[in-house]
C-alpha cells in the first residue's frame, strides 16, 4: 500500500507574503471560503505551495465565490476581483515529505474525489488514481476534510 502523509497548516490569507513555515514546500493546497472548499491543487515543482496557489488562480477562486453566492456581479475589474478573493478566501497547505512527493498527484485526485471542491472539474465523479493509496491528514485540516485517513475504497 502506498501511503502519503500531509501535514496541513493554515488558514493563510492570500493577501500575505509567503509564510516562512511553508516557503518552498511542496504538496497540496486547498482554497476555502467559510466551510466550503473552492479548489484543490498540487505544487510539485519550483515555486512552492503558496505561490503556486496564488499565481493565475484568483479568477477561479472568484468564480467559486460567485457559485457560493458570496459575490453576485459579473466579473469585475482586476482590482475588485482581487479584493473580493483576498477578503473571502483562505489557503490551507498540505506539506508532503520529499520521499512522498511521487504520491502527491494520486493524493490530489483522491482528495478531489472525496470532498468535491466546487471549482475542480476532474476527478469529481470517479477516482482515477492508485487503488492502494492511503492519505493520512495531520495538522489543521481544511474545512470539509473531516477524515484523518482517506482511501479510494
Amino acid at each position: 500500500m502506498d501511503t502519503i502523509t500531509l501535514n496541513w497548516s493554515g488558514p493563510y490569507s492570500l493577501n500575505q507574503t509567503t509564510p516562512r513555515e511553508i516557503r518552498g514546500k511542496k504538496g497540496l493546497y486547498a482554497t476555502a471560503s467559510g466551510s466550503r472548499i473552492i479548489f484543490v491543487g498540487k505544487a510539485l515543482h519550483g515555486k512552492g505551495i503558496f505561490r503556486e496557489a496564488k499565481e493565475g488562480r484568483l479568477p477561479t477562486y472568484w468564480e467559486g465565490l460567485k457559485e457560493l453566492k458570496i459575490v453576485s456581479e459579473e466579473k469585475p475589474a482586476w482590482y475588485k476581483l482581487q479584493d473580493d478573493v483576498f477578503k473571502n478566501c483562505f489557503l490551507y497547505a498540505g506539506v508532503a515529505s520529499r520521499e512522498e512527493l511521487p504520491h502527491v498527484e494520486g493524493a490530489e485526485k483522491l482528495l478531489i474525489y472525496k470532498i468535491k471542491p466546487i471549482r475542480n472539474k476532474e476527478y469529481i465523479k470517479r477516482y482515477e488514481g492508485p487503488a492502494s493509496l492511503q492519505l493520512i491528514n495531520g495538522g489543521n485540516l481544511p474545512p470539509g476534510l473531516a477524515q484523518r485517513i482517506l482511501s479510494p475504497i
